[in-house]
C-alpha cells in the first residue's frame, strides 16, 4: 500500500504575515498551500471543495476559538491532521481531536518537521 504523504496544507491563521511566511516555506518544499484568515475563510475554502490533509491552526481567532475551528474541521474532512498554533497553552479538554500542538513563536523549520512527523504516522 502507497504511503499516504501530506500534500496538501491549510493555514488558519489572522496575522496576514505569519500566514504568508509560513505559507512560502511550505510551498518551497512543495506542499499545496491555501491560507484562511478567519472561521468564515475557511467556510468558504470547504464550499469550494478543498480537502486538506493537514491545518495549522491558529488557537485564537477574530472570529473564533481554535476548537470551533478544529471542530468543524473534523465534521467536514475526517483524515485531515489539524495541529493547533497557539501562544498560550489551551486546556487539555480543548484540544479533542487535535494532532499536535505547537506553541508560537517557533521556528520556522518546525513547521516542515511537523509535517514530516504526521506524514510518518499516516503509514
Amino acid at each position: 500500500q502507497e504511503r499516504h504523504g501530506i500534500r496538501s496544507i491549510l493555514i488558519i491563521e489572522d496575522e496576514p504575515d505569519l500566514a504568508e511566511l509560513w505559507c512560502e516555506y511550505l510551498r518551497m518544499r512543495g506542499h499545496k498551500v491555501r491560507v484562511c484568515g478567519s472561521l468564515r475563510a475557511l467556510r468558504d475554502c470547504l464550499e469550494e471543495g478543498d480537502e486538506p490533509d493537514l491545518a495549522f491552526v491558529d488557537w485564537s481567532l477574530p472570529d473564533a476559538t481554535g476548537a470551533e475551528v478544529a471542530s468543524l474541521l473534523q465534521e467536514r474532512m475526517p483524515g485531515c491532521k489539524i495541529v493547533a498554533a497557539t501562544g498560550l497553552a489551551p486546556a487539555a479538554t480543548q484540544l479533542s481531536g487535535v494532532d499536535m500542538v505547537l506553541t508560537k513563536p517557533f521556528k520556522i523549520t518546525r513547521l516542515h518537521e511537523v509535517v514530516l512527523e504526521l506524514t510518518d504516522d499516516a503509514r
